[in-house]
């Protein structure tokens, strides 16, 4: 987990979960916690979850490599995020809370494909 960063937490998980491994139960647990606690801040796209001023003003790295320095760069961490919190499996109340809200926020449209 990278505490200052969403898209290098994220990719952090991504990069487990493609080597079909699991994080440690509680890895899975603060990584969670930490990216629910990002829903709805500021900078947040529809209602998901937000990157730091620094990936706003920046941009992101993609998992592929891709730079992203536009708007897209929230949404995308929104999505990110929507789908890869799911894949924790903590089920603690202000995670589900915020992965159900995040897709409500959103239309719809951010619901985990897992």
């Amino acid at each position: 987990m990278n505490r200052t960063s969403l898209s290098r937490t994220l990719d952090a998980i991504n990069a487990v979960l493609i080597d079909g491994r699991m994080l440690a139960t509680t890895d899975r647990a603060q990584a969670a916690r930490w990216i629910a606690a990002r829903h709805g801040l500021p900078g947040a796209y529809g209602g998901t979850f937000a990157g730091f001023p620094s990936e706003r003003s920046s941009g992101i790295v993609l998992f592929t490599g891709e730079r992203i320095e536009s708007a897209s760069a929230r949404h995308i961490l929104g999505e990110e995020a929507s789908r890869a919190l799911p894949t924790t499996r903590v089920s603690a109340i202000p995670v589900s809370t915020a992965a159900a809200r995040a897709a409500w926020d959103c239309g719809g449209t951010c619901s985990p494909a897992v």
